[in-house]
């Protein structure tokens, strides 16, 4: 199924609710959509909000979301002090491509499933791009969940206990991850 939006997750019954008002049981769920997820199974929401705004009288941006448009005159006020030469450069793209939105680097969440659900990536690790983009982390999420989930798994306890061992298996990469991505944001080797 593509092209539809899920609205909810019911974690308990492990069902997805679309924007129409369908709602389909499932054998797994897979929250996977980054910091803006819909489940909220293992997730403190108040983990990932993004409320912060944008003050500045150039741009008329009222909060800095996901893939927000900057304007050209905002993004030429942020890098007022840099070099000339950088600056330059900030002539080259299009001027009405300009995109902001917060990076997210978040302490862990204890529980990256429940029950027949799980979270990947940017979902339960969002990981500063300082040094690992957050994408090669969702990769080796999804690889790893590929090879604890064939497909004749059965449904319920097994799946649980797969999950469990996931999180076993990713969490000490994830840790270590973070921890160089925060000491290459903060100029250290």
């Amino acid at each position: 199924m593509s092209g539809v939006k899920v609205t909810a997750i019911d974690v308990e019954k492990t069902a997805i609710v679309l924007e129409d008002g369908a709602r389909i049981s499932v054998d797994l769920v897979i929250g996977a959509d980054g910091v803006h997820f819909n489940v909220t199974c293992t997730h403190p929401k108040e983990l990932s909000d993004n409320k912060e705004t944008l003050d500045n009288d150039d741009d008329d941006a009222a909060a800095i979301a996901y893939n927000q448009k900057a304007s050209f005159s905002t993004v030429q006020s942020i890098y007022s002090d840099f070099d000339p030469v950088a600056r330059q450069l900030l002539e080259l793209p299009d001027p009405d491509g300009f995109r902001i939105w917060k990076l997210v680097d978040m302490d862990d969440i204890p529980n990256w499933s429940s029950t027949d659900t799980a979270l990947l990536g940017d979902a339960c690790h969002p990981v500063s791009p300082f040094g690992f983009p957050g994408t090669s982390m969702a990769i080796e999420d999804a690889l790893t969940l590929s090879t604890l989930l064939p497909v004749d798994i059965l449904v319920g306890r097994e799946v649980e206990e797969q999950l469990r061992i996931y999180q076993e298996i990713r969490k000490p990469r994830v840790d270590r991850v973070r921890e160089q991505a925060r000491k290459h944001a903060r100029g250290e080797r």
